[in-house]
């Protein structure tokens, strides 16, 4: 499915709770658990995904900017800081 599919296909209940569904499993979205959740999908495309991968490498030693969406948490899945911040790690984390 692509992400403009997904975003099709969600609704906005989750900013009033705040809480997303994994696997059957509720997590509140301003959570480390959240957090985590993300870094591991990252990880995990980034690990499986050859050309996600090289993209990513290759911006290694520079800061990474996103110039779009929201900065407010309680509005999206991922702010633009908390993007950045999750591909930057896994940059920088996985040999």
């Amino acid at each position: 499915m692509s992400g403009k599919e997904a975003k099709n296909k969600t609704n906005n209940v989750w900013q009033q709770n705040q809480i997303v569904w994994w696997k059957g499993r509720s997590i509140d979205r301003q959570s480390q658990d959240f957090e985590n959740l993300i870094r591991k999908a990252y990880i995990a495309l980034y690990q499986q995904n050859e050309v996600f991968s090289k993209a990513l490498s290759s911006t290694k030693g520079l800061k990474l900017y996103h110039s779009r969406g929201e900065q407010n948490s309680y509005k999206t899945i991922l702010t633009e800081k908390e993007f950045c911040g999750i591909l930057t790690y896994v940059r920088d984390s996985i040999k």
